[in-house]
């Protein structure tokens, strides 16, 4: 894949998920050409592979509108070095640590490639929907399968000294929330808030709470897939979905509490699969109300300026990918 200055330039933006790679192709002024969604491998080396021959389709189809993939962003679930690439705790695919990735994929394809966790890109999609705010501090907080955060500090994305700024799912739990802990994982050698506040932490106190109840016991393991029903079955009067849903809620309100504590941001966004319910923010918000606190909803939704994006992380692959092929007039995108 060659660089022309005659061609229209087109970056791929791909969101990597636990369970599905959504890839974009996207213009210059942001619009999606076309996108597709495979389910991601768990081992690096066919990942590498899987990505690849995505960038290697959307390029062809970028051809057909006279136009050449010159970049491609990844948003990936786990801590990535900022300036190394290297990846670590990445718990969703097997040996990605120490396997060079980014390199991998750069020399595969002959274009510069570039890692970021997943929520950090979600983090530039809010601040990027909300410009006009001139927002200088966010936090958004994504709270899906596991539990994470990205911070825009000054105006831009913070990422810390290696990478490691918003990994609140390793923050300690409250006095309650480690109670609690303590009573549905007895052998758990270090507690964590993601313990709780996260798709699988609900579902197993959901799961536990039910078999506390004696005759409401489950028959087998409750998938964590399936936490979007606890909302529905505690308005019909599930007193251990109600009890699992505001367990919750209070153990996020404690960790934004802290995180109020350290940053002060002007804004805190709730995201992600569980996060971005409104019946859990509401249980959030009403926590924090005691505190002069509150979380916002996302502004970025499925569908922002008119494209069909997959995810808000897929929306920040693009933002970074066309930042760092040069001066948009379409977007100013502040990064570290």
């Amino acid at each position: 894949m060659t660089t022309r200055s005659n061609v229209k330039r087109h970056v791929v933006a791909i969101d990597l998920g636990g369970t599905r790679c959504r890839g974009a192709l996207v213009d210059e002024a942001l619009v999606v050409v076309a996108q597709r969604t495979v389910d991601t491998q768990t081992s690096a080396m066919r990942l590498q592979d899987q990505i690849a021959q995505l960038v290697v389709d959307f390029h062809e189809i970028a051809q057909m509108h006279a136009a050449e993939v010159q970049g491609v962003c990844i948003g990936f679930p786990g801590v990535v070095h900022p300036v190394t690439q290297h990846i670590r705790q990445a718990p969703n695919v097997d040996d990605a640590e120490g396997h060079g990735l980014q390199q991998g994929l750069q020399a595969l394809l002959g274009m510069p490639v570039h890692l970021d966790n997943d929520v950090n890109l979600a983090a530039l999609a809010e601040l990027d929907a909300r410009a006009a705010d001139k927002l200088q501090s966010l936090v958004l907080i994504s709270v899906g399968t596991g539990l994470g955060a990205g911070l825009v500090v000054h105006g831009r994305l913070w990422q810390g000294r290696d990478g490691g700024a918003g990994e609140v799912c390793s923050l300690s739990p409250s006095e309650q929330g480690l109670r609690i802990l303590r009573r549905v994982l007895p052998n758990l050698a270090k507690p964590t808030v993601e313990d709780l506040v996260s798709g699988k932490g609900l579902a197993r106190l959901y799961q536990a709470l039910r078999a506390e109840s004696a005759a409401q016991c489950l028959p087998a393991p409750f998938d964590y897939r399936q936490v979007p029903l606890l909302f529905d079955w505690a308005q019909a009067g599930d007193t251990a979905a109600q009890d699992s849903i505001q367990i919750v809620a209070e153990e996020l309100a404690f960790a934004v509490l802290q995180l109020e504590h350290v940053l002060n941001p002007e804004l805190v966004v709730l995201d992600g699969g569980l996060g971005a319910h409104a019946a859990f923010r509401v249980q959030v918000n009403h926590a924090l109300r005691p505190h002069g606190l509150q979380v916002q909803a996302s502004r970025f939704g499925s569908d922002v300026s008119g494209q069909p994006w997959a995810t808000p992380g897929q929306a920040g692959a693009a933002l970074l990918a066309l930042s760092r092929l040069g001066p948009s007039p379409q977007h100013t995108l502040l990064t570290t």
